[in-house]
């Protein structure tokens, strides 16, 4: 986009910014309703599935523990009933009633009945002898056929006593085989409707005993222990069975229920029940959350939407205004590349235009000082020798000036070629020897023996070491030392590290070193002399090469500059070479 163009402010584009903020904002609220209401049906149906889960377990452990009462009562009957097709003159009802006072506390009654279904023995005693229960189920059940099973009839009320039994009996047979009657065990519903109630799901569950596909025997709900046919499942009552519960079904019921079979009586089967809305009440809290949640989500997404559009006339405000802004500041910035580079052009012709003149002033004061035109008085020799170190040192500026220009100027090109960095260092380190010497300083050159070649413009590497080798010979007191070694560096490049035992810079005076015609204040107290061009250039030809110029120091303890090489620029070495140009 043209940053000078205009931006689109007219009515019509802000409302179709407006309508696109709507229809976000309706898709995130779509997107957190449908969210929340996953949420909510994925923790109803988990506990759903939980309850299914209980439901089934206690239907196992209902089967179990009834199917226990209904062998500890079969096995007393068939030992009764064995004994009685032994001998029965010699049978005693009450003998068999005694030897199980578990089964005696739970059972009113023991009665066998002969095969006309006339009462002969009973545990009430005398009193009972004689009644007449031919229309009974028990026997009635045992007569019309040879059963061997155990029969559990319905629940029974004692129309004198009012009291409830359930009556458990078995076919007896003479000698022979004929039916001779019917033992008949009384049990208080009680003795199972315990069972049930300490395996019930929850306050509110339940659970039956009932026949397979036949007549209901008893059950429990949550306010009453019923018996009957009637009472199994109430009419206004949904269930499903907790054996589908692991398809994941969203349960409209209210009643989850599991039904498990008796082993050793597969007539007879229990059901556990659990109640949904009891369940759901566990995670009640969990459930309003959620719709909390979204509630809560929903008011922030329209208070952001109502922030986003009340906003859209400022930022249109403010974007106008960082328009304008930056078209000032490309309009500045243009100035000023333009200034930079009058300046430098400026610069670097009136470099070359000063080097004419001065080449003749370097001349004639050099021919002075050798006496070329005659002796000089020893005052007349003095000023010649000012004049020629001034003009050195002016040309030395122009060079620091004319190269500065350049490198702003994008226009200093190098010219890389292979160089011994070891013989480099070393003619580096003669060149300063003698202004070392003349100064007391004493200057080492470093260099390790495998120190790899390098790819460099050979003049810039040169003017960086002298530039480095020059300030701190410049800038270290008489007695001191400076040294100048080549190093590998850890990223695989090559490093070149001046060191000196000068008075150190202070780390406020490190950063403004690298800035054009900036010294540190303490080397400038002792040492006036210098441009500070060298370290500027140093750096900005080191960074044309892809390296860098750092500075270390610490006031009282010298100073080391380091110029470090990036891996591109080791040269590989012959062998390396050889392969290459092998493969190639």
């Amino acid at each position: 986009m043209n940053r000078t163009a205009p931006l689109p402010t007219t009515k019509a584009s802000r409302w179709r910014v407006r309508a696109f903020l709507a229809l976000v904002c309706g898709l995130a609220l779509a997107g957190v309703w449908a969210t929340a209401w996953h949420a909510d049906r994925r923790e109803r149906e988990t506990h759903i599935d939980e309850l299914a889960a209980r439901v089934r377990t206690a239907a196992s452990a209902s089967a179990l523990a009834v199917a226990a009462r209904l062998r500890m009562i079969d096995h007393l009957l068939l030992y009764a009933v064995a004994d009685f097709e032994r001998d029965p003159q010699r049978f005693k009802l009450d003998f068999w009633f005694e030897q199980s006072a578990s089964i005696a506390a739970a059972a009113p009654q023991f009665a066998l009945l002969d095969k006309d279904g006339i009462v002969r023995q009973s545990s009430v005693g005398p009193s009972a002898h004689g009644a007449g229960h031919s229309a009974a189920e028990p026997f009635r059940t045992h007569s019309r056929q040879d059963t061997e099973r155990l029969h559990v009839s319905r629940v029974t009320v004692d129309p004198v006593t009012k009291r409830r039994a359930i009556h458990l009996s078995r076919r007896v047979n003479d000698r022979v085989g004929v039916f001779a009657g019917v033992l008949v065990l009384s049990v208080d519903p009680d003795f199972f409707f315990d069972v049930l109630d300490r395996v019930k799901v929850g306050i509110r569950g339940g659970g039956a005993m009932r026949r397979e596909g036949g007549d209901a025997i008893l059950r429990l709900t949550s306010t009453a222990r019923d018996v009957g046919d009637g009472t199994v499942a109430g009419t206004a009552e949904r269930h499903e069975s907790a054996d589908a519960a692991y398809m994941g079904h969203l349960y409209e019921a209210e009643v989850v229920r599991a039904t498990r079979g008796l082993e050793d009586y597969d007539d007879i089967v229990v059901d556990a029940e659990g109640n949904v809305a009891e369940a759901l009440s566990e995670i009640e809290q969990r459930r309003w959350l959620i719709w909390v949640a979204a509630a809560v989500v929903t008011l922030l997404i329209l208070a952001l939407f109502l922030a986003l559009t009340s906003d859209l006339a400022r930022l249109r405000r403010l974007r106008g205004q960082l328009e304008n802004r930056n078209r000032e500041l490309i309009l500045a910035n243009r100035s000023a590349l333009s200034a930079v580079e009058a300046k430098s052009r400026f610069l670097a012709n009136m470099s070359h235009e000063f080097r004419t003149p001065l080449n003749a002033i370097l001349g004639f004061s050099e021919a002075l000082k050798s006496g070329l035109f005659g002796h000089l008085n020893p005052r007349q020799a003095e000023y010649a020798a000012h004049i020629h170190s001034s003009g050195n040192h002016l040309l030395a500026l122009i060079n620091d000036v004319l190269d500065l220009s350049r490198l702003d100027l994008d226009a200093y090109v190098l010219n890389p070629e292979r160089i011994d960095l070891a013989a480099a260092v070393g003619a580096a380190a003669h060149t300063l020897s003698v202004a070392a010497e003349q100064k007391g300083v004493v200057l080492r050159a470093e260099v390790p023996a495998a120190l790899p070649a390098i790819v460099a413009d050979e003049r810039a590497l040169r003017q960086v070491m002298l530039n480095l080798l020059s300030n701190a010979v410049k800038f270290t007191p008489a007695g001191g030392i400076v040294a100048i070694r080549a190093e590998p560096r850890a990223d695989g490049g090559v490093a070149v590290v001046v060191s000196d035992t000068g008075p150190g810079i202070a780390p406020d005076d490190l950063a403004r070193l690298f800035r054009p015609f900036q010294q540190a204040e303490n080397t400038r107290r002792h040492n006036p002399e210098g441009t500070g061009l060298g370290l500027v250039i140093s750096r900005r030809l080191m960074e044309k090469h892809g390296g860098t110029l750092s500075l270390e120091s610490e006031l009282g303890k010298g100073t080391r500059a380091i110029a470090a090489f990036p891996k591109d620029a080791v040269a590989p070495a012959p062998a390396q070479r050889r392969t290459a140009a092998l493969a190639a």
